[in-house]
């Protein structure tokens, strides 16, 4: 995915145009809305499950996607008996990121990539006609697969499994009204707990009790229709990953006892043949 500079598009998203709105007084983000498998869905509803932070395993994922609840606090101006059109409908075009250690100080991504930067995000919200706001979420990229591969080399090479570290994603989205006003919300800080291969588990339930080798070849259970229950929504994200969603595809999730085990797949740090980590048993 192509990133683009937040400082040549969001961050002078508004100075660029006369009619503009960033005072947080039109759009903001309320919360972030959970996805929870077996349905890993999620909506517009205020009342719906939040999540207050986010968990990426960083060894088996390829990207971290959250779920901004957006509110319009903008008052409708439409007249159907007058013909006139509703100006106050906003429609979001994007989301200006910056990720931040704890501290406030701006990760070094590496790679010459620009931090902060600007995703796409879409998604519509209805004008108001009281003193609530009206919501519409939207999906935002805050680690594009880019990113968490650049992170990844310069924090997680030559790192133990397990290995934690701390990121907070400050999020803006911005937008246009359909009366072609700019609006943009204040920031949103979203602390995320992001590791390197502590985010795989191995079920009981998961093993061969016939293979004498450390394994993860037991099938999955299956549902009422005869096919395998979702586990999870993404893997690597917000929850722990069966090995069983993963292996034989994404190293860290693959148990192994020898290298031959690991020979077919690449690790995510060096990008060469992935090898039997003998200290975790898995491949790496």
């Amino acid at each position: 995915m192509k990133l683009t500079s937040a400082v040549g598009i969001a961050g002078a998203f508004c100075a660029l145009i006369p009619s503009c709105a960033e005072n947080g007084q039109t759009i903001f983000i309320r919360q972030i809305q959970a996805v929870e498998a077996p349905e890993c869905t999620f909506n517009s509803d205020v009342t719906a499950l939040t999540t207050p932070s986010g968990f990426l395993d960083m060894g088996i994922a390829s990207h971290y996607v959250i779920h901004p609840l957006v509110g319009n606090q903008l008052l409708s101006r439409g007249e159907p008996r007058q013909s006139r059109a509703e100006p106050n409908r906003v429609l979001i075009e994007g989301a200006e990121v910056e990720l931040l250690t704890p501290s406030g100080a701006a990760v070094n991504l590496g790679g010459g990539l620009a931090n902060p930067f600007s995703v796409i995000a879409t998604g519509t919200i209805d004008p108001t006609t009281s003193a609530d706001a009206t919501y519409g979420v939207t999906s935002v990229e805050v680690i594009p697969p880019v990113v968490l591969q650049a992170y990844r080399r310069a924090n997680f090479a030559g790192a133990p499994i397990g290995t934690t570290l701390a990121i907070h994603a400050k999020i803006k989205v911005f937008g246009r009204t359909l009366g072609n006003t700019a609006v943009e919300t204040g920031p949103f800080t979203y602390p995320i707990t992001v590791c390197y291969g502590c985010g795989v588990q191995v079920p009981a339930d998961a093993i061969d009790s016939t293979v004498s080798s450390r394994n993860c070849l037991a099938p999955l259970s299956t549902s009422a229709g005869g096919s395998a229950q979702k586990t999870i929504c993404a893997v690597g994200q917000d929850a722990f990953t069966d090995c069983r969603v993963c292996q034989g595809v994404i190293p860290l999730c693959t148990p192994c006892s020898t290298d031959a085990e690991c020979s077919t797949m690449l690790s995510p740090v060096s990008g060469g043949p992935a090898r039997c980590n003998t200290a975790s048993f898995f491949c790496e």
